[in-house]
Order: structure tokens, then sequence, then C-alpha cells
């Protein structure tokens, strides 16, 4: 019974890391589009400044 229940918690874990890794990284990229997205508008600002 012991050598089930320690399996279990050993997958609950790797399931729990899994989804820290995963919000990790979805949280990263949205990161990374919101500056993609800021820069790129900055970017069109200051093309239109210079003509």
């Amino acid at each position: 019974m012991r050598k089930k229940e320690a399996i279990r918690s050993r997958e609950k874990n790797v399931q729990s890391i899994h989804f820290v890794e995963e919000n990790y990284l979805r949280s990263c990229f949205a990161h990374i589009g919101e500056f993609c997205r800021l820069y790129s508008i900055l970017l069109v600002e200051a093309i239109g400044l210079a003509q």
C-alpha cells in the first residue's frame, strides 16, 4: 500500500511541477508578446516622426 501511495504522491508532484512550468512559460511568452507589440508601436511612431 505504501508503495502505491508513494507512486501516487510522486505523480501528483510531477503534475504540479509541469503545471508550474507551463504557467511560467505562458507568462514568459505573454510578456515577450507584449514587449514586441509595444516595441513595434514605438518603431512605427519613430519612423513616422523621422519622415
